[in-house]
């Protein structure tokens, strides 16, 4: 089941885990012989440029750990549960999910003093959250804010900061559109920009003196693959692509974000002192047959769509789209008889105001996808992506490592946060494969802060077991992430921790990998 390589680790994690294995090892570390002639040389570069943060980050890197301040932490997303509590409208969530008002989902609106708790017990000193645009403002068309929806957040940021944990709010995720603006074309529709302006301006105002991280959009890559259709499958998401629904859902998450950013540095970041950023889901292919020059291709036309649609436009050296991007969707529109390019075009002032909108990228990563050519109309890619085994997907971690190092590589990057990684399961307590999973990727993050990539937090996905993002699968809940397991039979929703949040705990409260044995 597992590489040699991945056995080492388990034994590594032994006295973390459990009595998973009986072993014993030495524990041992080998520090660079030159660390300290490094320090010295860092306590005269202080009257440089150089920041407080890069010194001290750098000597701690040269320790084989990571910055003092790094931000260590968990996410969540559709932990609340009854949509109707406290005069929450309705999503599009709960379109997909059939109006499950009863659904419990983690109880997060009775327990929100308990998820705290949960985090800082992790030795964890940062949590993201998703606001809920519905439950802040339930009639998005008239704008009116409800009272009972901000003292709701109200409460749960103090939480977070009672126990020394940094906030990080997440403004905008996937179904997460009033159902109100959904019969208008929800993101398809310009006119959502303004819409999605003004519910940032309140949260801004409402929050941000305790905010100082701002997520405007999580994965809108996701997003707009499901503004036109009611799931989320794989092939039916990539096959979206083609639609023009898809592209414009894209085009005006953009100018939406970059607006809000315009917004929260011309009128907030000054007296708040915040950042905000977007977070992008960043999708990695291999080909399906390494050895088909067709479907190397596929993967790098699948890797440019799936991250570069966003990425170009707020990085690339002359933003807009990716030139591949226009080349590609232009020639496909043109050969199904359309005048004009399904992919819209944005003015030189847009270009402008996009480029450059970040103070940070959220980076969230999950799994490698394979790629296959296709020669079907019904894409724009050329590609068909398969699944991969489960196996895979825990060794999966060189793959995160060189979607960091390529994204470093193509462009010219602000701060980075890791916003989420994280592996699914059919549940229980000894979380074995989680654990190798969260150990491989923040072993792979510290090699990627030594190169020079910067990093400045990891926030593991997620907390708790919650719902799949399968739209078909909310009440099966087929795929459990968290870091506590959750009993639904229980009418409190109990939580209890896995083998996998001992690892977490270990390395956030040392800020270090454990210890490799010389073999």
């Amino acid at each position: 089941m597992w590489t040699p390589s991945q056995l080492t680790t388990i034994n590594v994690l032994i006295n973390i885990l459990g009595n998973f294995i009986t072993s014993d090892y030495r524990s041992h570390i080998e520090i660079h012989e030159n660390v300290r002639v490094v320090e010295n040389r860092l306590a005269n570069a202080k009257s440089y440029e150089f920041s407080t943060y890069a010194v001290e980050a750098v000597k701690a890197l040269a320790h084989n750990r990571f910055p003092e301040n790094f931000l260590f932490g968990a996410a969540t997303g559709r932990i609340e549960g009854d949509y109707e509590f406290q005069g929450r409208g309705k999503s599009a969530w709960n379109h997909w999910t059939k109006d499950k008002r009863d659904e419990p989902a983690c109880k997060s609106l009775e327990k929100h003093r308990d998820d705290a708790r949960l985090v800082k017990n992790l030795g964890a000193n940062s949590y993201r959250i998703s606001l809920s645009w519905a439950r802040i403002m339930p009639d998005a068309l008239s704008r009116r804010v409800s009272v009972e929806g901000v003292a709701y957040y109200n409460r749960r940021f103090n939480d977070m900061l009672s126990n020394g944990i940094e906030p990080i709010a997440t403004l905008h995720g996937l179904g997460d559109v009033p159902r109100e603006l959904q019969p208008i074309g929800g993101w398809t529709n310009p006119k959502m920009i303004d819409h999605f302006v003004n519910f940032a301006r309140v949260a801004f105002t409402a929050f941000g003196d305790r905010v100082k991280y701002w997520i405007s959009i999580n994965d809108p890559w996701a997003v707009c693959s499901s503004a036109t259709t009611t799931t989320s499958n794989l092939e039916q998401q990539q096959q979206q692509l083609l639609r023009l629904g898809n592209y414009l859902c894209g085009h005006h998450v953009l100018l939406a974000h970059a607006k809000v950013y315009q917004i929260y540095r011309h009128e907030f970041q000054k007296k708040q002192n915040g950042k905000i950023g977007m977070s992008l889901k960043v999708r990695w292919f291999e080909p399906h047959d390494p050895a088909s020059y067709k479907d190397i291709e596929a993967a790098e036309m699948s890797y440019i769509f799936a991250n570069y649609w966003f990425v170009n436009p707020l990085l690339g050296e002359r933003g807009n789209y990716h030139e591949v991007m226009q080349f590609k969707v232009g020639m496909r529109s043109a050969t199904s008889g359309l005048k004009r390019s399904r992919l819209p075009e944005f003015t030189e002032e847009e270009v402008r105001m996009i480029r450059g909108s970040l103070d940070f990228l959220g980076i969230d990563y999950f799994q490698t996808r394979e790629a296959r050519y296709s020669s079907s109309k019904e894409s724009d890619l050329g590609a068909a992506w398969l699944a991969r085994r489960k196996e895979d997907i825990v060794a999966d971690a060189k793959n995160f490592e060189r979607s960091l190092e390529r994204l470093n590589a193509d462009y010219i990057l602000p701060q980075l946060i890791v916003t989420a990684t994280g592996y699914g399961d059919s549940g229980g307590i000894n979380d074995l494969d989680r654990a190798v999973y969260y150990y491989e990727h923040l072993s792979k993050l510290l090699t990627c802060l030594k190169s020079g990539i910067d990093v400045r937090g990891y926030l593991a996905w997620s907390l708790t077991d919650s719902s799949s993002t399968r739209m078909n699968s909310y009440s099966k809940r087929n795929l459990h992430y968290g870091l506590y397991s959750v009993d639904y039979n229980n009418a409190n929703c109990t939580k209890t921790e896995k083998s996998s949040a001992k690892l977490i705990r270990n390395i956030y409260k040392t800020k270090a990998m454990p210890r490799l044995a010389r073999q």
